[in-house]
């Protein structure tokens, strides 16, 4: 009797987006931004109309009358913050990364994006209760978007710990996990300690 023989593809497994960098001093784990091309090129196109926008109104704001310059001059302001967290998100999507740097006693986190990057270092003697953040979505619309992320130019960080009564956020652009991986990496080569992961 003839059978039909059916093949399966499998999805390969998942390898990260993390990459690990081993240096003398420390470790350094870059994760670059989710690369969300649909979102980037309507940014484009959003700060393209911003900057025609921008021209039109300081063109009205230089030559209009005191009233109206006025209220033009509100608007413009809540114009030029839009357009510039538009520029950030563009910029993130395309360009940017967080990097993590770890080594004795310090943990050193960077957002690096063109004009508006920065980075903190943070002592891994206060540094309790490091975490993942679990999934938890809600739908706006047509769009699906991890709570708290929604309108955000950079994604809330998945791995989380406490310093003091703050509580800090990185690593946005992985699952969640990749980001048990990380954690329980650093765990193992020692750059974490048991009571890092202490209330």
């Amino acid at each position: 009797m003839d059978t039909d023989k059916i093949e399966i593809e499998l999805e390969e497994p998942f390898k990260g987006n993390a990459i690990f960098e081993q240096f003398d001093n420390g470790i350094q784990i870059t994760i670059p931004s989710n690369k969300d091309w649909g979102k980037s090129i309507f940014l484009g196109f959003w700060i393209i109309v911003w900057a025609l926008g921008l021209f039109f109104t300081i063109s009205i704001l230089i030559a209009g009358p005191i009233l109206l310059k006025f209220i033009i001059f509100v608007w413009l302001i809540f114009w030029v913050i839009g357009g510039l967290l538009a520029f950030k998100g563009f910029l993130w999507g395309v360009f940017g990364k967080e990097i993590l740097f770890v080594q004795s006693g310090l943990i050193e986190i960077t957002i690096d994006v063109p004009f508006f990057g920065n980075k903190k270092t943070y002592d891994l003697e206060v540094s309790k209760k490091f975490r993942v953040k679990e999934d938890d979505y809600r739908f706006y619309g047509i769009f699906a978007n991890r709570k708290n992320d929604f309108g955000k130019v950079i994604p809330e960080g998945r791995i989380r710990f406490d310093y003091g009564m703050k509580t800090i956020k990185f690593a946005g652009g992985i699952d969640e996990a990749e980001a048990t991986f990380i954690l329980s990496f650093l765990k193992e080569k020692n750059y974490l300690q048991e009571k890092n992961f202490e209330n």
